[in-house]
């Protein structure tokens, strides 16, 4: 038997690494150049003992495999820099090729003991539109240098003629330098850290805490988080919109399919029967590990302040079928990866609500965005702003949805730095009245935006719920879907396709950008009257929609009694989900095949 841990090291090692992850982003956001890292925070950094295992919280991250495929262990040295940007040679880690990824070696008394690694979205890195993100490339190669995993940094010693050939592939070469730089100095900060790390405790100490922080994650969810959910089998689908993306194909929407079976010894997550590849660039060339633990930090809602590491592969088994737009081949383009992720935690979420009674809120649209590329027509120069948008997440059991949520660690991009750097001016910035879904909880609000343009400019609209509604669930009802208008205003308004790279504005247009709101979770009729004549006062739901959805009557108790009695009485009873009437309007029509009963 080995000695025993000391707990409080244990303590003290987790303090340092969740205090590393913190100083890392923080290095990284403040040197950064471009905006999508410096202002929206499109970046996450991750730490892994010497076998490659995370032991900091992950949900996004990439891996280290790709260094131990290609090099030797005696081949890596301290102050190495490697980087890669592959979806197909990072061993499941990176879905798409804007996404640069530095890992650095940590070493204490010649012994490699850690890695430190820093994943970045960086502006632009080449490809056939500006941004490096087109919705319509059909392979890989059309979206941009592909970067296989190489040395960047040798003993601390940059390759300079690697350097100039990444930026001679961008289109804004200054901003990609200033991030490939804040990326690294990022790293530095992690592996100086962990130096002190395994200075101050040493290498047994460190690495056995590690291996117990791994345990931990495993322990917890067997333990504290498995036995919450009943034994058997349930299965949800739901559907990625495709709606003329792509010319070649004549599908509109993509399903993603779902069975979660539990056991007393674990979970396993299959995804067979999800669709195809496509042509376009809605793939994500993830591996189960990815998977294992990007959804299973829905958990954390049973145990708030559970840490997931690589300890929850021992517990869930992921099976992704090859050839599926959860698991392509290559060359399929995939710059728009997201869109099937953010499905996926849609269907786990439908699997824990029809394994939990309805006890579950569901998955929304918390990463729709809009980006913007033109000509400034005052300096002559080409610029470019993406705005990634959060969307209102569903209500829960307990309370109403949060407002304009990012799935990702991202932030919006303040209107005051788009006003400052950019052609254009933020007309409004705020919430989207009566976006949220009715429900005895509320469905979270999505944003609404009024953007005026200076000169022309091409906008590229991205977002996964415009033809569909997010759901809402145990009797909640659905929240209002995403919108871009160009000139909503006017005679002539122009209402843009959920996924296109070719919208077109001209000087002193403007764009109307509404994101998805959130499903609501239990009958809206249940709701507290005080509660919807609060939301009223606030703005944020309509007097119409507190009649017609809540059978609230400002300031008249008798009079809501009497119109909630009648309401009920006209109303079916609630289904377990309610994907809304343009859900039903596609089904009836064909255009959507369930395979599922709701």
């Amino acid at each position: 038997m080995g000695e025993a841990l000391d707990p409080v090291i244990l303590e003290i090692v987790e303090g340092v690494l969740e205090s590393s992850m913190k100083e890392i982003e923080a290095q990284v956001e403040r040197t950064a150049r471009s905006t999508i890292i410096r202002e929206a925070n499109d970046h996450v950094p991750a730490i892994y003992d010497a076998a490659g295992r995370s032991v900091a919280s992950v949900s996004f991250t990439a891996n280290v495999d790709p260094i131990f495929l290609g090099w030797k262990p005696d081949d890596v040295h301290p102050g190495d820099v490697f980087l890669w940007n592959h979806p197909y040679r990072s061993a499941g880690g990176i879905g798409h090729l804007p996404d640069l990824c530095f890992t650095s070696p940590v070493f204490h008394e010649g012994e490699l003991v850690a890695w430190v690694q820093e994943l970045g979205h960086v502006q632009d890195i080449g490809g056939q539109v500006v941004g490096s993100l087109s919705q319509t490339a059909t392979e890989l190669f059309q979206e941009g240098l592909i970067i296989p995993p190489l040395r960047f940094e040798v003993r601390g010693q940059r390759d300079a003629g690697l350097l100039s050939m990444i930026l001679a592939n961008t289109r804004f070469p200054e901003d990609l330098e200033g991030d490939i730089d804040a990326m690294i100095s990022g790293v530095r900060v992690g592996v100086d850290r962990m130096e002190w790390l395994f200075r101050q405790y040493g290498t047994s100490a460190v690495s056995s805490a590690f291996a117990a922080l791994i345990e931990r994650c495993r322990r917890t969810l067997l333990d504290d988080v498995l036995p919450r959910i009943p034994d058997g089998r349930y299965a949800h689908e739901d559907f990625v919109e495709y709606v003329g993306v792509s010319s070649e194909e004549p599908r509109e929407f993509i399903r993603i399919m779902l069975a979660m079976t539990k056991t007393a010894k674990g979970l396993s997550f299959d995804f067979t029967g999800t669709d195809a590849q496509v042509r376009g660039s809605i793939n994500f060339p993830a591996d189960a590990r990815f998977y294992a633990r990007a959804l299973l930090t829905t958990f954390k809602s049973f145990v708030p302040d559970l840490l997931i590491n690589d300890g929850a592969l021992s517990v869930v088994e992921v099976l992704v079928p090859e050839g599926t737009v959860l698991n392509p081949r290559f060359p399929a383009a995939c710059s728009y990866r997201h869109y099937p992720l953010i499905r996926c935690f849609s269907v786990v979420l439908g699997v824990l609500a029809r394994a939990l009674d309805g006890q579950v809120p569901l998955g929304a649209d918390n990463m729709s965005g809009v980006s913007f590329s033109g000509t400034d027509p005052q300096t002559g120069k080409p610029w470019y702003l993406t705005m990634p948008l959060g969307g209102g997440s569903c209500g829960r059991h307990f309370a109403d949805g949060s407002d304009t949520v990012l799935m990702t660690p991202g932030r919006n991009v303040p209107g005051e730095y788009a006003e400052t750097f950019y052609p254009l001016r933020i007309l409004h910035f705020g919430l989207n009245p009566d976006s949220g879904g009715p429900g005895l909880r509320r469905g979270g609000l999505g944003y609404r935006i009024l953007v005026r343009f200076a000169g022309a400019a091409t906008v590229r609209v991205r977002t996964d719920r415009c033809y569909l509604e997010p759901a809402g669930v145990n009797g909640g009802r659905v929240g209002k879907s995403a919108e871009f208008v160009i000139n909503p205003d006017s005679a002539t308004p122009q209402v843009l396709p959920g996924k296109t790279d070719a919208g077109h504005v001209e000087a002193g247009d403007v764009l109307l950008i509404t994101s998805p709101g959130g499903g609501g979770w239990g009958d809206p009729l249940e709701r507290e009257m005080a509660e919807v004549e609060r939301d009223v006062e606030r703005g944020l739901v309509s007097l119409a929609l507190a009649s017609t959805e809540y059978g609230v009557l400002i300031g008249d108790a008798v009079g809501t009694r009497a119109l909630r009695n009648e309401l009920r009485a006209s109303r079916s009873a609630p289904g377990m989900f309610d994907r809304g009437p343009k859900y039903r309007a596609l089904v009836a029509s064909g255009r959507i095949v369930p395979r599922l009963p709701e």
